[in-house]
């Protein structure tokens, strides 16, 4: 009956969804990513696991913006502590970013102008989890680049580390910035391979929270 009243393509949608039919074969972009991690006693003991997991949390969005071939305009940040109220902050950029450490980067800005007029730290003992929000999408191919500088070919190369990551293994390749420690890179090249960072027990500076597999999260 619905079916001969609404008539032409409303009516056939309810004709099928009626009928416990597929209709909705569409899907749609996600409108925000997220990644978090609850920390462990362990995690939370220094500023440096602290701030490996943060670089982990960022690293993942990069990765995903990746495989959707796009950007974000806005960065956000939270917080959770055992014995003090949550603490977030949202940016909104001028220019959309991919890149992890670009994540990184805004993310502890708002750091240090907190910690300003602060006595406690953001990334502290007392802290039970945090987590990264990204959203306000572009797709790559709408991102407008300056003549000025040379984002262009970083992020070619970008595209091009996670292409070697999916044909040759996650760990073939991997950024200076995702070693524990901000700043050191272990020589990995002249007596051994970059697989050394990571299968070598005693070696401390590889981030492992970088080889963990999380659910994606999106909405």
């Amino acid at each position: 009956m619905l079916r001969k009243v609404f008539g032409g393509v409303v009516g056939n949608y309810w004709y099928y969804r009626l009928h416990f039919k597929e209709v909705d074969l569409y899907t749609s972009g996600y409108k925000r990513m997220s990644a978090m991690r609850s920390l462990s006693a362990k995690t939370r003991s220094s500023y440096d696991t602290l701030h490996s997991m943060l670089i982990s949390l960022c690293t993942r969005l990069e990765q995903r913006l990746v495989k959707q071939d796009a950007f974000c305009r806005e960065i956000s940040f939270y917080a959770s502590y055992y014995d003090a109220p949550e603490w977030k902050t949202s940016i909104k950029l001028l220019h959309p970013v991919q890149d992890g450490i670009e994540m990184l980067n805004h993310i502890k800005h708002r750091f240090n102008e907190h910690e300003k007029y602060h006595t406690l730290k953001i990334l502290r003992k007392d802290i039970s989890s945090m987590g990264v929000v990204i959203g306000d999408f572009i797709l790559a191919k709408d991102v407008q680049y300056s003549l000025f500088d040379n984002k262009i070919q970083m992020d070619k190369l970008r595209k091009v580390m996670y292409h070697i990551k999916d044909q040759y293994g996650k760990n073939t390749i991997r950024k200076a910035s995702e070693t524990i420690e901000a700043g050191q890179m272990k020589d990995a090249i002249g007596f051994g391979s970059v697989k050394d960072l990571y299968q070598n027990e005693k070696n401390a500076g590889y981030n492992k929270f970088l080889l963990e597999e999380d659910k994606e999260m999106g909405s």
